[in-house]
């Protein structure tokens, strides 16, 4: 019996049974409990190892956090202070560890003298004996995953672990001797914490125990079913309605289908074994049960280090697997990398050289390999696994058996890939982002319609995994029509304004884009700003789209009109000022105290750029508004004028006026310069050609659909004689040499002895 059991609810189910202990052999063990609860525990683990590091107490040190980030943080902490050198090993341990970095963690020492530190996860709490542990760490933290029967999505939180958790990871330090186990929070934080963990069905959804239940016809009502620790009622019906909707339940008679009771019988997820039974009427059974394996252990796949290079080398080694992101998605893409690994033949040394180059993990590849292998054994033991290279029929049935499965796990882009998709089972506001281990991340454009493995939220986020792009003609119309929204009207369409020119992009979405949330709220839809080509996107459903579109128009129209009319004021010498206009041409010279701009301080808060023209309309002409927002309560703007009379009438009365209550304070704007005013501050450069002029020209465009807009508007309304080419001239190659000569000497690096040895051995062929 595992020892973090509840054996008093246990006890409880059967009546009352009496509970017989048997202690096993332990050493004693001192607690030491801090005086008040780490603020930061990852900090505070570092600084325990460093004090009995530094204190000369013998024996390894064993530390407990929640993952695979945490452990290097501490490491990287721990090896700036100490030196870890063959005296000191630092060690890290945890589940994406290949078999050689774990080993290190269990090898024997070589002398003494010899230290451990090693920073763990939970996967230390059991089962395992390190020798030579007598100092146990313990942040009383853990990484867990639960199920949100709201949400109906699974819930990655870290947070604190339970009291019989905390005396399995004590234990540790009592295995081979004496030891000592230092708490990093209170005795009374210890004592309020849950004796035991939640059973593991009210982590998940209970999908296979239905299952299993329907089909050994224990009960008809599921829900009256005599649990040890029983699911919310509506987990079970949402799971009762999920199995109908696959065909394994009928919904007439509550009982199981044929197509259940064989789904039972796999004991996998319903959604699994339905494309696994789906993929033996299409033919394609080897490569789904090839899918499936790759599918269980699909968050333990990519080995991707620890530093920043090898994160990127594994990103890019993960993209070579991806040929095309519109046909099956990340499905595709684990089928590939099942397919090349088994293509290298069946010897252990290929394959785990195979997955050293190509950074993924060799362990997570022979699970899947085994459970695919014990899936035959289930289905037929003499079936034959044949898997050949795949094409566009055989990825077309491979999809229809995921739509079949995953049918349920339908999310609706919300237009651009950073604003993720809307969820069709849930709310409108439960939004889901693309996982970074998604290859849909290497696409431009989010795929309107997917289907997900599952979705997991991730301090407070949530991220869809392993997905699928697919058409809605695809997936179940009956299953489709029930939903409350249909996802074709949820679905975002986009429109691109193009051409805009940095300028008036720059007047339309701000700097830094901050005018576009204000936008976005105002016109409900999503904005896509491309600075590089000076187009802006929109995204939102039909209507909406519809509406922001002629709004944007309108916008778009009146800051045009005011770049047209935007002066520039430029200081030329002494106190004389020119104001230039569009096309730099010359409007007026200003000099000595002159000034046709005043700026206007201590704005309403929500006032707009219209009421500030109405009001200062009132004093002369107004060019220009444009509003300066300082903080949420406080704004100011500066307003243009078209004479200098009117813009010092303007100064005079505004300071006078109050707006909402708000006392306004203007002042004139005068172009400030720290140039000495006895030099000139600009130079003009003209040039004269000594030939006639032959009247031609040339424009180059980066742009080829800019090119033509311009081409049809130059000949169609200027009526100039125009010829649209374009330039093939293909880029130059630039090269350097060193000045010192070089001997024919290179030196390569590699990552691993086995690449070194298959280049040189490559080398010395050619």
């Amino acid at each position: 019996m595992s020892a973090t059991l509840d054996d008093k609810l246990l006890s409880k189910y059967y009546k009352d049974a009496c509970v017989v202990e048997v202690p096993g052999r332990a050493f004693p063990i001192k607690d030491i409990y801090a005086m008040e609860d780490a603020e930061n525990h990852v900090d505070e683990a570092v600084n325990k190892v460093l004090e009995i590091y530094t204190s000369g107490i013998p024996g390894d040190i064993l530390i407990f956090l929640t993952g695979q980030d945490e452990i290097n943080q501490a490491i990287d902490k721990v090896t700036r202070k100490i030196d870890s050198s063959e005296s000191t090993l630092v060690l890290p341990l945890h589940g994406k560890l290949n078999e050689d970095e774990i080993q290190a963690v269990f090898t024997t020492k070589n002398n003494k003298n010899q230290r451990k530190i090693i920073f763990s996860t939970n996967v230390a709490e059991t089962s395992i004996t390190i020798d030579g542990v007598q100092h146990v760490i313990d942040s009383g933290m853990v990484k867990e995953v639960m199920w949100d029967t709201r949400r109906h999505i699974r819930v990655l939180k870290i947070g604190y672990t339970t009291q019989s958790s905390i005396k399995q990871r004590r234990g540790r330090a009592g295995r081979t001797s004496a030891g000592t186990c230092y708490h990093l929070y209170t005795y009374d934080t210890y004592q309020s914490l849950d004796v035991c963990s939640r059973a593991e069905i009210l982590c998940i959804q209970p999908s296979i125990a239905v299952l299993k239940l329907k089909h050994l016809d224990i009960v008809d009502d599921i829900t009256k079913f005599d649990w040890l620790e029983s699911p919310s009622n509506n987990s079970l019906q949402e799971t009762v309605k999920s199995l109908t909707w696959l065909g394994a339940i009928d919904s007439n008679t509550g009982k199981l289908t044929d197509l259940g009771r064989s789904m039972a019988k796999l004991g996998l997820e319903p959604m699994l074994s339905v494309m696994i039974l789906t993929g033996q009427k299409l033919n394609c059974l080897s490569y789904i049960l090839a899918l499936v394996g790759m599918l269980s252990v699909v968050h333990n796949i990519w080995w991707r280090g620890d530093n920043d290079q090898s994160k990127q080398m594994s990103d890019e080694i993960r993209a070579s697997f991806t040929r095309d992101t519109d046909v099956g998605g990340d499905f595709i893409a684990l089928l590939r990398i099942f397919l090349e690994w088994q293509g290298i033949g069946e010897r252990r040394e290929r394959r785990k050289a195979w997955c050293i180059k190509h950074m993924i993990r060799w362990k997570s590849m022979t699970m899947a390999n085994s459970l695919v292998r014990e899936l035959i054994y289930q289905i037929d033991p003499k079936f034959q696994v044949h898997l050949t290279e795949l094409n566009d029929k055989l990825m077309e049935r491979i999809v229809r058996c995921i739509c079949a499965g995953f049918f349920q796990n339908l999310a609706i882009s919300n237009g651009p890939i950073h604003a993720g998709y809307q969820l069709a089972t849930g709310t409108t506001d439960t939004v889901a982002h693309i996982h970074r281990s998604s290859v849909i991340t290497f696409s431009r454009q989010a795929p309107k319609f997917i289907l997900y493995h599952e979705i997991i939220n991730i301090n407070e986020t949530n991220y869809l995994t392993v997905m699928c792009p697919v058409e809605l003609d695809w997936l179940n119309k009956s299953w489709l029509d029930s939903l409350p929204r249909s996802p074709a009207q949820c679905a975002f369409d986009n429109y691109t304004f193009v051409n805009l020119g940095p300028a008036l992009l720059l007047a339309l979405v701000g700097k830094k884009c901050k005018k576009v949330p204000q936008l976005e709220e105002q016109l409900h839809v999503l904005f896509e700003v491309d600075r590089a080509q000076s187009k802006l996107t929109i995204w939102g459903q039909s209507e909406k789209l519809f509406n922001a579109q002629q709004c944007l128009h309108q916008i778009l129209t009146r800051e045009r009109d005011k770049l047209r009319n935007e002066l520039q004021e430029f200081h030329i010498v002494g106190s004389t000022r020119i104001l230039l206009g569009a096309g730099a041409e010359p409007r007026l010279a200003l000099v000595e105290d002159e000034y046709i701009k005043i700026f206007l301080k201590n704005l309403p808060k929500n006032i707009t750029e219209e009421q500030i023209q109405e009001k200062c309309q009132l004093y002369g002409q107004v060019q220009n508004v444009t509003i300066i927002r300082t903080n949420y309560n406080n704004n100011s703007a500066s307003v243009t004028y078209a004479t200098c009379n009117n813009a010092r009438l303007a100064a005079t009365q505004l300071s006078c006026e109050k707006w909402n209550e708000y006392q306004i304070y203007a002042s004139p704007s005068y172009t400030r310069t720290s140039v000495d005013t006895n030099k000139q501050n600009y130079k003009l450069k003209a040039q004269w050609f000594m030939t006639e002029s032959e009247c031609t020209g040339r424009i180059a465009f980066n742009n080829l659909q800019a090119a033509q807009q311009a081409y049809q508007l130059l000949t169609n309304r200027c009526h100039f004689r125009c010829q649209f080419e374009i330039n093939s001239i293909n880029p130059t190659a630039k090269c350097s040499w060193p000045l010192k000569p070089h001997y024919g000497h290179a030196i390569v690096n590699f990552s691993t002895v086995e690449q070194a040895q298959e280049v040189s051995y490559t080398i010395l062929l050619l």
